[in-house]
């Protein structure tokens, strides 16, 4: 993938993971990349997603988290809970790839996302 639809895999897939997390709907699929003909709108949609997916992911309780998901492949079925897992693990993932962009970019540090 190209750096602008890397950085878009990892906010929306983000996104729809938690989200099916969320409601118990919707598809895992490969999200499609929009043109980013600028890295300022390249940011924006990583902003704009980045709410949404926080605001969706402070919706979900406990309960919410605990009721089972069921997918045909047996690596999405499981208490809602485990497709945050996987979001996690799969955002962790892309962003090693991403910083490899930065540094092939010129990028000097890169930022360390830990709280």
């Amino acid at each position: 993938m190209a750096l602008c639809e890397l950085a878009q895999h990892i906010v929306k897939s983000t996104d729809m993971f938690v989200e099916i997390a969320r409601t118990g709907q919707g598809k895992i699929a490969m999200p499609a990349a929009e043109p980013c003909e600028t890295a300022e709108r390249l940011l924006d949609l990583v902003r704009r997603y980045t709410e949404r997916t926080k605001a969706a992911y402070g919706a979900i309780d406990d309960a919410t988290l605990a009721v089972h998901f069921d997918h045909p492949h047996p690596n999405f079925r499981g208490p809602r809970e485990k497709l945050l897992v996987l979001a996690n693990d799969h955002e962790v993932h892309h962003k090693g790839q991403l910083y490899v962009y930065a540094r092939m970019l010129g990028a000097e540090q890169v930022p360390f996302f830990i709280l």
